[in-house]
């Protein structure tokens, strides 16, 4: 911002506060006005706690989706990773890659369940001591519940497919004989 936006500002309320004055002045001459402030800063006051609250809750609610994402996601590689030879034999036995590939789905899927039904049924319990803090939303708002859900599942998935697709490229790369030394 520069030196001279601030001026015109200042020149605005204090022409302001002088009207103020001036026409309490003219209605009772015996009445004493001190600092006179606009509307909106009242309202930024008094809504600056609420304010606070919201950012600091929304915060931690990202803080905590980006945990439970790559936990989740963790779990999952974890998961994979112990199952490697498992899937291995089952390709040479003539499994397709889809049948791997839905077992693993099957898995990870028993393991989300729990969790999202935890997350689903602890939030909705408590929202009778957060009802304080809910404007305009319903105590069992089924679009956040719905988009919550959403999201950790696509961004779960998401992790999945660029970790394969860098297991990918890794092995590929090995494999053609990149990066040896003759």
């Amino acid at each position: 911002m520069g030196a001279g936006r601030g001026r015109p500002r200042t020149r605005r309320r204090a022409a302001a506060d002088s009207a103020v004055h001036t026409e309490a002045r003219r209605l009772d001459s015996s009445v004493l006005i001190d600092g006179v402030t606009t509307l909106d800063n009242v309202v930024a006051r008094a809504t600056a706690p609420w304010r606070f609250t919201t950012w600091t809750l929304g915060l931690f609610a990202a803080m905590a989706f980006g945990l439970s994402a790559l936990g989740l996601f963790s779990l999952v590689s974890l998961d994979v990773a112990d199952r490697r030879h498992e899937f291995a034999l089952r390709i040479a036995l003539g499994a397709s890659g889809e049948k791997v590939v839905r077992s693993v789905l099957v898995s990870i899927v028993a393991r989300i369940i729990p969790g999202l039904l935890l997350g689903v049924i602890a939030p909705a319990a408590a929202t009778q001591t957060f009802r304080a803090l809910l404007f305009g939303v319903e105590l069992l708002d089924a679009a956040t519940y719905g988009v919550v859900v959403v999201l950790i599942t696509c961004v779960t998935f998401w992790l999945l497919t660029c970790r394969r697709a860098g297991q990918h490229w890794s092995t590929r790369s090995h494999s053609s004989g990149a990066g040896r030394t003759r």
